[in-house]
């Protein structure tokens, strides 16, 4: 019996098992775990992470710090191009004898030298509208 060939493999399967069951194991720990059966938690989770990630862009916190001071800038421009729209109304009867208002990005300019986008109106011009 100790002529047996397969006797001599013995210990070369029993290896050979070994390796292939720990493969499997590893194999079997990479797979993503089965869905719960009540994801809610789970959601929950998510969307408290989402929370707290968009909060720091928002605030400017962490790696978003730049975002904020950005935005900002164009937040600015954009209110100075949306102001330059808004009716030039001098509560005067001659409101081309004073001066218009000054935006954020013209301070420290001479506005009468700006040119204007909107022509002012004065007390009179707005109480012929009204009567119209």
């Amino acid at each position: 019996m100790s002529d047996n060939p397969s006797r001599k493999r013995l210990p070369q399967l029993g290896q050979d098992i070994v390796k292939l069951l720990d493969l499997t194991q590893r194999e079997l720990e990479g797979l993503p775990q089965a869905p719960p059966e009540d994801p809610t938690p789970e959601i929950a989770r998510r969307v408290g992470e989402f929370c707290k990630h968009l909060q720091g862009a928002v605030y400017g916190q962490g790696d978003m710090r730049g975002l904020v001071q950005a935005n900002r800038r164009h937040y600015d421009q954009f209110c100075n191009e949306i102001g330059r729209t808004t009716p030039d109304f001098r509560p005067f009867e001659e409101p081309e004898n004073y001066r218009r208002l000054a935006y954020k990005e013209d301070a420290g300019k001479d506005v009468s030298r700006l040119p204007l986008i909107v022509e002012p109106l004065g007390v009179l011009e707005v109480r012929k509208f009204i009567n119209e």
